[in-house]
């Protein structure tokens, strides 16, 4: 109803233009393309280009209230933070080696598991699900990652992959299983 609407403050409240989701996803989508592992281009592409979160984490919101709380706001963080990695690998890829797939995979896959961490209520207001409050978003991210990895491609490429994910809050107290 509009009475809702009328006691939000709307100025709060972002709403992202399907033109710029398309921008988000074009460019996720492009740099899922630049991947060379097979392995990691096929991880990438069988769940976000021919899994069942495809369209899911493009339409997500990012959290409740902090960063990125709209539709559409997974996808921006996420390609927000991909495009800091990118710099940071420009940066630093000439003094040391650097595996540029594997930088650019856990970016796009960092916080995945919060596809299933909020919703969107009747109002349009954003909920913590179910699933979040028993498992934080990092641990159901590694459940939904490994899904995706079968035994026999374990090594330590998939390793390093699980444990930036575990720790890209980079301390516990600040939710990270792991530190780095």
């Amino acid at each position: 109803s509009t009475s809702n609407l009328r006691n939000k403050d709307l100025t709060q409240i972002k709403f992202m233009a399907s033109k710029e989701l398309r921008q988000i996803k074009k460019k996720t989508l492009q740099a899922i393309d630049e991947v060379e592992n097979e392995f990691l281009k096929k991880l990438l592409t069988d769940i976000l280009i021919a899994g069942p979160y495809k369209e899911k984490f493009f339409l997500a919101p990012g959290a409740k209230s902090y960063h990125h709380a709209y539709r559409g706001g997974l996808a921006e963080h996420t390609l927000q933070v991909l495009n800091a990695a990118l710099k940071m690998v420009e940066a630093y890829e000439k003094e040391v080696k650097i595996n540029k797939d594997l930088i650019i995979t856990a970016a796009i896959l960092h916080d995945l598991g919060k596809i299933d961490s909020y919703k969107y209520d009747e109002h349009g207001n954003i909920q913590v699900t179910d699933i979040h409050k028993k498992i934080n978003h990092i641990s159901r991210t590694v459940e939904i990652v490994s899904k995706y990895i079968p035994l026999e491609k374990e090594n330590e490429l998939t390793k390093h992959l699980i444990h930036i994910i575990l720790s890209h809050h980079q301390f516990k107290e600040w939710g990270s299983p792991v530190e780095p």
